[in-house]
């Protein structure tokens, strides 16, 4: 294959409507995708007859254990659609799809969420930049209305445990178009094969959370990322999984019972980076202590169902520090 070839690497779940609307973006691009690796977390919203319908598929897969592959040809788009047996969440899917991608010989690989959705000319403006020595391309990430969304894009700072993933500043958008940085969420993300070859695939262990902060730590290793101010990615941002509420004069962040499990997901996986990346052994200590004891504090003073959230934020901070990555522990833990 030529040095050019890019495929996109989309991971979907139960979001069919949307998924169309990124895969359409991604045919309108004015510097074509010559392919695409559509990886179906077991979708249960009939995503593959929206997808046969749409004729992004020719088949729709039969359900069971196995996972269930099939290339298609769309005019000048080949889609390569992957349905796993069970949910691997996002770090499963891009571990997938990075590694599928990679064994087809593509040299770049362009990676997105379903809710991506590609400004037209985002692959083009990338392009300008493939004799770039890096290891990746990322576009500007912004919200539907336009807003950057400044946190999905910026430095490391692994002398901080509360601050190991910092934000891009406004001032840093206003000269030039290219700004060399240390992470970018995978969404508008792309890849070289060069940069693959050297660190591997995505971590599958997280399932959800910081697997792309995982990823982009390696990939300072084999040149760092570009950013590409002008090419413009538009990401569907979901409603939080937390409310504000207000407890003897001071806000926290209440998280609903029935999503207490993302939160087992967040800290763990955080807990777990900076153990193995912060530098200093006293600060990362400190972090522990003073993170599961403002969490606690705040589960006995105003939480809900106290024992069974005390259980799930005692286990997530010690299997973040252990490395254990179970994800069907939590829901054991508060529907046991």
């Amino acid at each position: 294959m030529t040095p050019e070839t890019v495929c996109a690497v989309v991971v979907t779940y139960n979001r069919r409507e949307l998924l169309i609307e990124c895969l359409d973006a991604l045919r309108n691009q004015t510097r074509p995708v010559d392919a695409v690796y559509l990886v179906d977390n077991a979708s249960t919203d009939d995503t593959p007859e929206l997808l046969l319908e749409k004729g992004y598929l020719d088949l729709v897969p039969e359900t069971g254990e196995e996972a269930w592959e099939r290339t298609l040809k769309r005019d000048d788009l080949v889609v390569h659609y992957l349905r796993l047996s069970h949910n691997q969440g996002g770090s499963g899917g891009f571990h997938q799809g990075v590694k599928r991608a990679y064994q087809q010989g593509y040299q770049w690989l362009w990676l997105m969420d379903d809710d991506a959705r590609p400004q037209e000319d985002a692959l083009e403006k990338l392009g300008e930049y493939f004799g770039a020595e890096v290891a990746a391309l990322a576009s500007l990430k912004l919200d539907l209305e336009g807003n950057v969304l400044f946190h999905h894009r910026g430095y490391f700072d692994f002398t901080d445990p509360n601050h190991l993933i910092g934000p891009l500043v406004l001032e840093e958008l206003k000269d030039g178009n290219t700004l060399v940085i240390d992470h970018a969420s995978f969404v508008g993300l792309l890849l070289s094969r060069n940069a693959v070859e050297q660190v591997g695939f995505p971590k599958e262990d997280f399932f959800l959370y910081y697997d792309d902060v995982e990823y982009c730590i390696h990939l300072q290793e084999a040149g760092g990322i570009l950013l590409v101010k002008s090419s413009r990615i538009y990401h569907h941002i979901p409603q939080p999984s937390y409310t504000r509420k207000e407890f003897i004069g001071r806000k926290f962040d209440f998280v609903p019972f029935d999503a207490l499990w993302l939160t087992y997901l967040d800290t763990g996986n955080y807990v777990w980076l900076n153990h193995k990346y912060t530098k200093s052994r006293w600060a990362f200590y400190r972090f522990l202590v003073e993170g599961y004891l403002y969490q606690f504090v705040w589960i006995v003073l105003a939480g809900d169902h106290k024992y069974r959230r005390v259980s799930l934020l005692t286990q997530a901070w010690i299997d973040g520090w252990r490395g254990n990555f179970d994800n069907f522990k939590p829901r054991k833990i508060l529907y046991s």
